[in-house]
């Protein structure tokens, strides 16, 4: 080990066990602030990780580079909203964390959000000008994921800013298709009132009353097909 990165090294010891103190004294004492970890995890990516909102402060403080990204191509705001961190969210997008940066599965914070159910995180997101229609390496958007998961809120809220109602996946299915296969009634009924296509149909050519696994479903998109 060179004598820089053993002069860096309780840097990173000190961050992982939420030592506040301790990493404010070697700050102060000219300890790198990016310094990382094996698994390119730099302090800031580590405390957003686990929801250490005075450190991640400290850091960004003391001049932590805001979208650093780990060996997965995951920044702190990645993290923090992968893992529900709303507050941590916040204050990274508060000193200018990219919002639309994606890690190594395409993913952005929007869908790391998504796939968690967290509507709080999502709202801040989109009201910080996250991209809504934004695809992983599947093809999905939050829209989708949101459909086919039953999240009610989450499709409202993402239509409410403008998610394209008919977007659809590498294998064709839109939301309507994805939320009739799952029997989302719910999501269904307003994926309707909003206008999406109840004649689109997937790559496997079948339409969502086709793929429609309820029987409240079918009554809704069968009234939808004859208007």
């Amino acid at each position: 080990m060179s004598p820089t990165a053993y002069r860096k090294a309780p840097l990173l010891r000190a961050s992982e066990d939420g030592d506040v103190e301790t990493m404010r004294l070697l700050l102060d004492h000219g300890a790198s602030v990016d310094v990382a970890d094996d698994d390119g995890k730099a302090p800031l990516l580590r405390a957003s990780e686990d929801g250490e909102v005075d450190i991640v402060r400290l850091l960004l403080d003391h001049g932590a580079s805001v979208d650093v990204a780990d060996d997965d191509g995951k920044t702190a705001l990645l993290h923090a909203s992968e893992d529900g961190e709303v507050d941590i969210v916040r204050l990274l997008l508060d000193h200018g964390a990219s919002v639309d940066v994606a890690d190594d599965d395409g993913k952005t914070a929007l869908l790391h959000a998504s796939h968690c159910s967290d509507v709080e995180t999502m709202r801040l997101l989109l009201d910080h000008g996250a991209s809504v229609d934004v695809a992983d390496d599947d093809g999905k958007t939050a829209l989708l994921h949101a459909s086919e998961d039953g999240e009610v809120d989450i499709v409202r809220l993402l239509l409410d800013h403008g998610a394209s109602v008919d977007v659809a996946d590498d294998n064709g299915m839109t939301a309507l298709l994805c939320a009739a296969y799952k029997g989302n009634v719910d999501i269904v009924r307003l994926l309707l009132d909003l206008g999406a296509n109840v004649d689109a149909t997937s790559a496997a050519e079948t339409s969502a009353l086709q793929h429609c696994s309820c029987r409240e479903c079918r009554a809704l998109l069968r009234g939808a097909v004859r208007l």
